[in-house]
């Protein structure tokens, strides 16, 4: 029997010919399987077929569906599909309970009602929500079952940059990655549902850990992030210690947080530094415990760190004489994220002096790198060091030796301090 009969099968009535179908069409859906293509036939019945059947009762026929779905999803055509796809018309009789017509509403109700295949389903949707700029889908190996991830937060690496000019360039791109339009933006009241779920701290929801790293992308989803002072950040962030929680969760930890750092207009607010206040009373101000410093420089700081007594007081108070045992992020990845999150709020002035004066970030950033061997780690902590031991004349002056701003500097200080080029 050909590869094309039996992708037709997939629109039997009967189960058990549904079934015996998609195991043999199961590995037609790998990358670079010659057959892939027979599935965009028919202007796409077989994704429908798969759709309907996911929705169904029966574990394995569940199962097997949603894995088709989420490696052919790497199609922008079938993305498509699977996003406009609506229990009406031709398949209102197949339509699920729920009191919505779409698929993504019945993903996510499944998802918050913990269905058995609650893992793959919520991989499904991360591919669903990718922006068009990047269209990296996570993939099932067929031949372990294991999951493929690529690196899905914003790629370019700035660290990695040996000029200002190329810096320039690759924050105009990150900015520009960010304004892209998702393909499938969730309402800030489906994200709180997914989110409800993700905070039960199950391994199952792990990777809806990408659908959030992917909300926090767009500015349209800022405001979920950062209303009530933050409160939704901070839920993430809870995630970021490297000793209790799996790697994606660390990671959506570490990806949210610098995406959100792009919107400098944030940056005083998370640091609780007044809007009105002038920098030259930041002196002056006392230094009170700081959850937002505390999450921040948690994953940087390892017990094996040697502080005085001053550089120990300095500290968040639940960073203060921390257990013999803390490490810091051994994960390169989510740690260089967090050093970049650093450098992003090191754009704006106000907090860069204020950071400066509460004498915090310094001792961590020297003993991470005395302990550390990854170049990338360690030209990150040299730039840190850099920004937060020159005053802010001495800053200007290497700017304007390196032609890096405009003869009206002066007149335009305060803009130009907020810049995230400045930090790269």
């Amino acid at each position: 029997m050909s590869a094309q009969e039996l992708i037709g099968f997939l629109h039997s009535d009967n189960q058990i010919v549904q079934t015996l179908a998609l195991q043999n069409v199961l590995a037609f859906t790998s990358n670079n399987n010659l057959q892939k293509h027979l599935f965009y036939s028919n202007n796409f019945q077989p994704i429908c077929d798969l759709i309907l059947i996911s929705t169904k009762k029966g574990f394995l026929n569940q199962k097997d569906s949603l894995t088709c779905l989420i490696n052919l999803a790497d199609n922008i055509n079938v993305r498509k599909i699977i996003l406009n796809f609506k229990f009406s018309h031709l398949y209102q009789e197949h339509k699920p309970t729920t009191d919505n017509n779409d698929y993504i509403h019945y993903l996510i109700h499944q998802i918050n009602s913990d269905n058995k295949n609650t893992d793959l389903m919520c991989m499904l949707l991360s591919n669903l929500t990718l922006s068009n700029y990047d269209h990296s889908t996570r993939n099932i190996d067929l031949r372990n079952n294991q999951h493929s991830f690529p690196n899905h937060s914003l790629d370019d690496d700035p660290n990695e940059l040996e000029s200002d000019n190329e810096a320039e360039n690759i924050i105009d791109e990150l900015d520009k990655k960010r304004n892209f339009k998702l393909d499938l933006n969730l309402s800030h009241q489906q994200l709180d549902v997914l989110l409800d779920s993700y905070l039960k701290n199950d391994q199952k929801h792990d990777y809806l850990s990408y659908v959030f790293i992917n909300a926090s992308i767009s500015k349209l989803n800022l405001d979920f992030f950062s209303e009530n002072n933050f409160q939704n950040l901070f839920k993430f962030l809870i995630f970021s210690d490297p000793s209790k929680f799996s790697k994606l969760r660390r990671l959506a930890a570490s990806s949210i947080l610098k995406n959100l750092l792009f919107n400098t207009e944030i940056h005083q607010n998370l640091l609780n530094i007044n809007e009105t206040v002038d920098t030259d009373e930041l002196d002056d101000i006392d230094s009170p415990t700081n959850d937002f410093l505390t999450y921040l420089l948690n994953p940087l700081i390892s017990s094996k760190f040697k502080f005085d007594i001053d550089e120990e007081m300095n500290l968040p108070t639940d960073l203060q004489f921390i257990e013999d045992e803390k490490n810091f992020e051994t994960d390169f990845e989510i740690l260089s994220q967090y050093l970049q999150s650093i450098l992003l709020l090191l754009t704006t002035k106000i907090v860069r002096i204020y950071l400066r004066n509460r004498k915090s970030i310094y001792p961590i950033i020297r003993e991470l790198h005395k302990i550390s061997n990854n170049r990338k780690i360690l030209k990150l902590c040299d730039k840190i060091v850099q920004l937060l031991m020159r005053d802010e004349e001495d800053d200007i002056k290497t700017r304007l030796n390196q032609n890096t701003i405009s003869n009206d500097y002066n007149e335009e200080s305060d803009s130009d301090d907020d810049k995230i080029v400045e930090i790269l």
